[in-house]
């Protein structure tokens, strides 16, 4: 940090006038406690609106830093109440060697009196003022448009849905669910179906492998059928399905494929033309709304509605206020909107938490509109795994020692002081399926076909390795650090290119997982699709050329073949974020955790990287327990009036 040019600001000095605000916000930025836009957009204020109190800056700079965190606004009550933790500064002490205030200690000089006369200054109260104070919640504007919009949109859907024949669907819904499906956990999909079939919104959460994907396909079967009952005449109606990311979008139709020729639809009428109308093909948001690169509005909207009945929205957690307020709009007021997610998950990596919200709204018509899904067909009852991402649901930290001390088959815990121990290495380098990377690399070159083998005996063993890869995958919770995927990424491919499994470790190499960052239509890759780099023959000249492998079922082999110098947003995938991870599954999942507690290390997402493994976790731990027991202690809470606006609205 240099403040040598830059007399260091006290907090009543910054207090006195805009400037010398302004100038305490910079400093703030040279210290790493705000972002360049955060001082950005004070500045833009000062600039615009004529004598700005000072307190407006700070409440503009801490609004977009709040932003950038994954909340919708500044809730001034709280960051009243306990500054450090709303804010979630790092806890940096050098900077307070050098003498610069940090922005708890302004804050903690201040009333909410004073906070709340800065923002009734006239300008700001003027149409198109980028700030808007709502009693005690500071917005930028475009989110609080967003949320207005959305808790309008969804009090609309709210009203009863008119032509229900509630013993037609009843009667339809018992043929869907036998005699034989009668136990606890049909129970409640039966209710979901229902609930959602009466509905024009219904959300149904459950944790993983509690069957949302069998629920939305007897759903759709149920709404299919008892359509085709009342109007025999008529066409059926227009379904899509969406999730946020292309990996989420690409499990989904996985998932549905498989379940589809499993569901049994005999008891119902016309079981043949109900189940070809069940739709296997999964958008992304971005492509079903049809949002455009440096446009803000997408192709569908208010004016020009979703042709679409039936909406399915699967992994909802992930989707943000924003995205979902678009949505709504695009959405035909009968249609029928399905939100599906686990409620526990991490929220959207953008500002909301909608789908938490939802479920925790005391509106008595949305109450009746949540389905909770509870019976685990993945996990048994005393399944390791299960027990585990239960107790750190509920932060109970003697349950979750008690339960690593149980020596169970499914979990392994590892307390390293440097990941250059042993353990790491063996684990990492590991040929036992699903037991760490040099499965699939081993593979990779036992199994390769001969030189002059048809193009089909390459895409099977493209798709055989694509797929033991997929069995093992390690997850951290940061990106920077040497626990963190940055570090982990050099680290890994520097212990495998030393054990002599991959060739390189910079660069395109053979057995390279790569993870794409962007979604690119032409190429057919999108935003958190998995690939593994191969060497194959180029087509009428058999010389061998690095392609990038994808899987995908839906193509005659199952593979999508991409040029690496055609792939512009990529990097290396040896460890993913956990939040990347979110909609992916693996048999054996490495949860790493970094050296030290942080702020973005929560219970949500030591939750989610437990249940990204179903058959086997390995946690990695410092040398202490300190940082699970933090994160244990730390809940996402992020900052909004959605749930206000629709419990208080009439």
């Amino acid at each position: 940090m240099n403040t040598s040019q830059n007399t260091l600001i006290a907090p009543a000095q910054a207090l006195q006038n805009s400037d010398r605000m302004l100038k305490l916000l910079i400093q703030w930025r040279e210290a790493g406690w705000l972002r360049a836009i955060d001082v950005a957009l004070a500045r833009l204020l000062a600039d615009t609106l004529e004598d700005a109190p000072s307190l407006a800056l700070l409440a503009a700079a801490l609004c977009s830093h709040q932003v950038g965190r994954g909340h919708v606004c500044l809730d001034l009550a709280a960051l009243m109440d306990d500054p450090s933790a709303v804010l979630g500064m790092p806890n940096d002490n050098h900077h307070d060697d050098e003498g610069v205030c940090r922005p708890e200690a302004l804050v903690q000089a201040l009333t909410l009196g004073q906070w709340q006369q800065a923002l009734q200054y006239p300008p700001l109260l003027s149409l198109g003022a980028p700030l808007i104070c709502r009693v005690q919640r500071v917005y930028l504007r475009r989110y609080d448009h967003a949320e207005a919009l959305l808790a309008e949109h969804l009090l609309k859907r709210l009203a009863p849905l008119e032509g229900v024949d509630a013993a037609l669907l009843t009667d339809t819904a018992a043929r869907l669910f036998s005699a034989q499906d009668e136990d606890l956990g049909k129970a409640d999909q039966m209710r979901a179906c229902v609930t959602a079939a009466q509905s024009r919104f219904c959300l149904i959460t459950g944790g993983p492998g509690t069957g949302k994907t069998s629920t939305v396909l007897k759903l759709l079967a149920l709404l299919l059928s008892v359509h085709a009952q009342q109007h025999p005449e008529d066409s059926l109606p227009r379904i899509r399905l969406c999730a946020p990311s292309g990996k989420a979008a690409a499990r989904l139709t996985d998932s549905l494929a498989q379940r589809l020729d499993e569901l049994d639809l005999g008891q119902i009428q016309d079981p043949e033309r109900i189940k070809a109308a069940i739709p296997l093909q999964v958008d992304t948001l971005h492509r079903l709304l049809g949002r455009r690169l440096g446009k803000r509005q997408p192709h569908y909207n208010a004016e020009r509605q979703l042709p679409v009945e039936i909406l399915i929205v699967d992994e909802a957690s992930m989707v943000d206020l924003e995205m979902m307020a678009d949505l709504l709009q695009a959405l035909p007021a009968q249609a029928r909107l399905v939100l599906l997610g686990d409620k526990d998950q991490l929220a959207s990596v953008e500002a909301g938490a909608v789908l938490a919200e939802l479920y925790e709204s005391q509106r008595p018509t949305l109450c009746e509109r949540v389905v909770t899904l509870r019976h685990s067909y993945r996990f048994t009852a005393d399944s390791g795994i299960s027990l585990l991402a239960n107790a750190v649901n509920q932060g109970d930290a003697p349950a979750v020692e008690e339960i690593f001390q149980q020596d169970r088959e499914d979990l392994d815990r590892q307390r390293l002081d440097t990941l250059h121990d042993q353990y790491f290495s063996q684990q990492l380098c590991s040929i036992v399926p699903s037991g760490g990377y040099g499965a699939y690399l081993l593979q990779l070159k036992k199994q390769r076909p001969a030189p002059n083998s048809a193009d089909s005996e390459y895409q099977r063993w493209a798709k055989e390795v694509l797929q033991t890869h997929q069995q093992f995958q390690i997850l951290a919770a940061v990106r920077q650090g040497t626990r963190g995927v940055e570090g982990l990424n050099r680290h890994i491919a520097e212990l495998l290119y030393v054990a002599s499994f991959i060739d390189a470790k910079e660069g395109w190499y053979e057995g390279r997982p790569i993870l794409v960052t962007r979604n690119d239509h032409v190429l057919g890759v999108m935003n958190g699709d998995i690939g593994v780099v191969l060497m194959v023959p180029e087509k009428d000249t058999d010389e061998l050329r690095l392609r990038v492998a994808f899987l995908r079922p839906e193509l005659e082999g199952g593979v999508l073949w991409v040029s690496p110098a055609r792939l512009q947003s990529v990097e290396s995938v040896y460890a993913l974020t956990v939040h990347k991870a979110q909609g992916s599954e693996f048999a054996h999942t490495m949860l790493v955790l970094p050296e030290h507690p942080s702020p973005v290390l929560t219970r949500e997402l030591v939750y989610t990287g437990i249940t990204r493994a179903s058959q086997r976790l390995s946690l990695v731990e410092p040398g202490s327990s300190e940082v699970l027991q933090s994160a244990l202690k730390r809940r996402v809470a992020r900052a909004s009036g959605l749930a206000h606006r629709l419990d208080q609205q009439p």
